[in-house]
């Protein structure tokens, strides 16, 4: 910044919360914020298995009032969200990682257009 260099920064960032009983982790655009959880309890020695628990538009939905995670027309941006929160993982050493995918139900008119996607 100093010597007027183009720096390009990330697009998203990582995030972890463990309160001791579950462990959160979410990945973050400009745009959306996904989500993933998993109990501590249920946790093995083997490979970390998260579900998918919270997906918000927060353009459109800046409180994250209206979790989207189980809308059918949202399903591209949380495959998106989930591949980039895959590769976040990994840059941390978690390589073996799975996230199972939340149940789809329809949304009805809550459909996200190509053109909105940023």
């Amino acid at each position: 910044m100093v010597n007027k260099t183009k720096t390009r920064w990330q697009e998203d960032i990582h995030a972890e919360v463990s309160d001791g009983k579950e462990r959160l982790r979410c990945v973050r655009t400009k745009r959306w914020k996904c989500a993933v959880r998993t109990f501590v309890e249920n946790r093995s020695d083997g490979p970390s298995e998260y579900t998918e628990w919270e997906l918000y538009d927060l353009k459109a939905d800046p409180w994250e009032l209206n979790n989207l995670m189980d809308y059918k027309s949202q399903k591209k941006a949380c495959v998106v969200m989930r591949d980039g929160l895959y590769k976040r993982l990994k840059q941390v050493g978690e390589d073996l990682v799975t996230i199972r995918t939340a149940t789809e139900v329809p949304s009805g008119q809550k459909i996200l257009k190509e053109h909105e996607w940023y």
